[in-house]
């Protein structure tokens, strides 16, 4: 599976109706919290809104590698009252790009998923892995 952020095909007039529509939804639902939204996009001016998760997903580190952001952190300090706006952010201008594998051994281990992330763009690249999670697998 490959995450990419900022997408290339999103144009940013795009990008921000986007953005303004889930704005737009956290606020009529008054909602606080650290979650996503998800449009399907089928070329300009073409998108649907999809599904909203009011949880971190899988593919969070390539956010918080363009928001420079720790995701995680931020949704305990949301948790316990920090505002939104106290919650420092600074938009990193990378490329992250998340890749997970899976790996199944041999054996009776269960299998594991690798999620490195490239990020490129900053001084240098570099690459994060976010270590070996064990699912189960049939």
């Amino acid at each position: 599976m490959i995450e990419e952020a900022p997408s290339v095909y999103l144009d940013e007039s795009t990008r921000q109706e986007m953005f303004s529509l889930a704005l737009k939804a956290t606020e009529r639902l008054n909602y606080r919290g650290a979650g996503t939204f998800e449009f399907l996009y089928q070329g300009p001016g073409r998108y649907y809104f999809m599904e909203m998760n009011t949880r971190i997903q899988v593919e969070h580190a390539v956010t918080e590698e363009r928001a420079g952001i720790d995701l995680i952190s931020a949704q305990l300090a949301l948790a316990f009252g920090t505002s939104i706006q106290a919650i420092a952010h600074h938009e990193q201008p990378v490329v992250a790009i998340e890749a997970r594998v899976l790996a199944k051994t041999l054996g009776k281990l269960p299998a594991c998923t690798y999620q490195p992330v490239l990020v490129f763009g900053s001084k240098r690249p570099s690459i994060r892995v976010i270590g070996c999670h064990r699912i189960m697998m049939p």
